[in-house]
């Protein structure tokens, strides 16, 4: 073997060597590199967090944190919202409510006023057509007081007459009646005296006309007197003639004022009515 061939022996012995440390360099690479695989779930994140870093899992983490907070951030603003909105509805009925309240409270007072009102008119002669269309206003449902007020309708423009305005009307009719009675005295008792019945009457009724006139009319003041309107027109249901048209318009009056104290003493009922409601 010459020379030259000494160096082809040495490079042909060194070679399987090198390949031998190259494939046990890469097993010893992938042998630790599985060790850290397997072992990367204890000393990474101690490691990431020496060297202030995060590990992907961390940093998903940390991501899905994020996406969480902001999701409950955005479900309680929107709770908040909607108590707010709440809150809003619930002093909007509120305030409602009290305005309706304010309003019914008002509708009772002006009905109310308007009751009194009619009430103190009817007490008085005079007209009392507005104070009339007001309560009908004022109040919507009257119940039994309606029912009072009708007959008052045709009276309201002109008023009625009051009890002492009645009496002395009635003090003229009286004298009225009288002086007519008086007119026929000396035929009644010639007739009397001669035994011959007055004309159209029975011979067993011949009374002098004026003193029935006058009894009936002192009973008639002394109802009138005691306020009793409803005797007093009884007492003169018993007229018939020129007598009974001549105190028809004032019995019409009586009548009217019967039914305006009917309606004073409803009116009264409904205010006490009223006034007793919380």
């Amino acid at each position: 073997m010459s020379g030259d061939d000494q160096p082809s022996l040495t490079q042909a012995g060194t070679a399987p060597k090198s390949g031998y440390r190259a494939a046990g360099g890469t097993t010893t690479m992938a042998a630790v590199a599985l060790v850290a695989a397997l072992t990367s779930a204890f000393w990474s994140p101690p490691l990431f967090k020496l060297l202030h870093l995060r590990t992907p899992g961390a940093a998903a983490d940390a991501r899905q944190d994020v996406d969480i907070g902001r999701l409950n951030q955005s479900v309680a603003d929107l709770e908040r919202k909607l108590a707010d909105v709440n809150a809003n509805l619930a002093k909007a009925q509120q305030d409602t409510a009290s305005a309706r309240a304010g309003q019914t409270a008002a509708e009772s007072r002006v009905g109310l006023l308007a009751l009194v009102q009619l009430q103190a008119a009817l007490r008085r002669p005079g007209p009392f057509d507005v104070e009339l269309a007001l309560v009908r206003a004022a109040n919507r449902d009257l119940g039994p007081l309606a029912a009072a007020l009708e007959p008052l309708d045709k009276l309201a423009p002109s008023g009625i007459l009051v009890g002492s305005q009645l009496r002395t009307e009635f003090n003229e009719l009286a004298d009225e009646l009288t002086r007519r009675d008086y007119k026929v005295i000396p035929i009644a008792w010639m007739n009397s005296l001669l035994g011959r019945p007055t004309p159209g009457v029975e011979p067993a009724g011949v009374f002098p006309p004026v003193e029935r006139a006058s009894v009936l009319a002192d009973r008639v003041k002394e109802k009138l007197a005691n306020n009793d309107l409803a005797a007093a027109v009884n007492e003169l249901a018993s007229m018939s003639g020129d007598a009974a048209a001549l105190v028809e318009p004032w019995v019409n009056e009586v009548r009217a004022r019967i039914a305006a104290d009917a309606a004073i003493v409803k009116l009264g009922d409904r205010i006490a009515a009223t006034l007793s409601r919380p």
